[in-house]
C-alpha cells in the first residue's frame, strides 16, 4: 500500500531523486494492528523540499483515508548522518531502516554514510540509550511484575527487546549481546506443555495484538479484565488467569535479565572509555613537563 501510494503521487510531479524507507517498528517489520507507519522521506538537498509539498500531501491524504496511522519525515542525507543531541530518536530509528520505494541508489549512498556515522556517535547513542531506558523503567519501579502490566513500556516489556539490538548494531561482535537476542527469539521449554513453548519475544507480541484487536486502537496496558480473556483466547487450551500471568511474568523476567546485562555492560564500556580518556589526558601531560 505505501510502496504503490509513493509509486503513484510521486511519478509525474517527483522532478529530484527522493526514496521513502521504513523506521521504528516498521522499519522492523513488527507492527500491531494499531501501531503507527513510521516513514522516512530521504532527498538530495533542502531545496527540494518545496517542489514535493504537494505530491507528499496527497499521497499522505492517500494513506490515512485507507485507515493507516501514518508519521513521517522529510530529511536530507546530511540531517540524518547528523547527531542532533535535541533529537536523538532520529539516530535511533534511523537504526531501524529499510528501503520501501524510490532511487535506490539515494539510499544505499544513506546506507553507506549511516554506517559510518554510527561508528562515530556508537559511545554516545550507546549512552542515551541506556540513560533512556533507565530512566523508563524507573518510572515502573525497576520490576516487571505489575499487577496490570503495561506490557510495552514496563521493565521486560516490548521497548526493551529492540533496546538490546540497537546495541548490537552499534557494538558488533559483542557474543552476549547477540546470545541474548537470539534467547528472546528461541522456545523456552517446560512452561505448562509442548503447545506453549513460546519464546519470550512471540509470546508478547501476540498478546499485544490481541490488546490492540480486542479494543481495536493502540493500548498496552495488560488490565485484570483482559487478563482473563487472554487465557481463554490465547493458549491452546483455556487456563486460570493467574496460571497465564505467571507465564507472561516469566516471559517479562527473561527480557529484564537480558536488559540489565546489556545496560550493565554498557555502564561497565563508558567508565572504561571514561579512565582511558583520563590516562591518556594525565599522560600528555606528564610527558609534556618533561619539555
Amino acid at each position: 500500500m505505501v510502496h504503490r501510494a509513493f509509486a503513484q503521487g510521486f511519478r509525474d510531479s517527483a522532478a529530484s531523486p527522493y526514496a521513502v524507507a521504513a523506521v521504528g517498528g516498521y522499519g522492523r517489520r513488527e507492527l500491531f494492528p494499531y501501531s503507527d507507519i513510521d516513514l522516512l522521506l530521504l532527498l538530495e538537498k533542502e531545496s527540494n523540499i518545496l517542489p514535493i509539498k504537494t505530491s507528499l500531501s496527497s499521497v499522505l491524504r492517500v494513506l490515512w483515508d485507507s485507515g493507516l496511522k501514518i508519521s513521517h519525515s522529510v530529511r536530507t542525507i546530511a540531517d540524518c548522518t547528523r547527531l542532533d543531541e535535541r533529537n536523538i530518536e532520529l539516530q535511533v530509528s534511523l537504526l531501524d531502516l529499510r528501503f520501501i520505494e524510490g532511487d535506490s541508489s539515494l539510499y544505499q549512498s544513506l546506507v553507506r554514510k549511516l554506517s559510518d556515522a554510527h561508528r562515530q556517535y556508537s559511545a554516545k547513542l550507546t549512552e542515551r540509550l541506556t540513560e533512556g531506558t533507565r530512566a523508563r523503567h524507573a518510572r515502573f519501579n525497576n520490576t516487571p511484575y505489575h499487577l496490570e502490566p503495561n506490557m510495552k513500556e514496563s521493565p521486560g516489556g516490548i521497548r526493551d527487546i529492540p533496546l538490546i539490538r540497537w546495541l548490537v548494531q552499534l557494538s558488533p561482535g559483542q557474543e552476549f549481546l547477540t546470545e541474548s537476542l537470539h534467547a528472546l527469539d528461541s522456545p523456552v521449554p517446560g512452561l505448562l506443555n509442548e503447545a506453549n513453548q513460546e519464546s519470550a519475544k512471540r509470546f508478547l507480541f501476540t498478546l499485544r495484538a490481541f490488546l490492540h484487536v480486542r479494543y481495536q486502537r493502540d493500548t498496552n496496558l495488560l488490565t485484570f479484565e483482559l487478563q482473563d480473556e487472554s487465557s481463554r483466547s490465547l493458549p491452546s487450551e483455556p487456563i486460570a488467569p493467574e496460571e497465564w500471568m505467571r507465564l507472561y511474568f516469566h516471559h517479562a523476567r527473561r527480557i529484564f535479565q537480558c536488559t540489565e546485562q546489556a545496560l550493565e555492560w554498557a555502564d561497565e564500556k563508558k567508565q572504561t572509555s571514561r579512565l582511558r580518556s583520563l590516562l591518556e589526558r594525565k599522560n600528555k601531560g606528564t610527558n609534556g613537563n618533561q619539555f
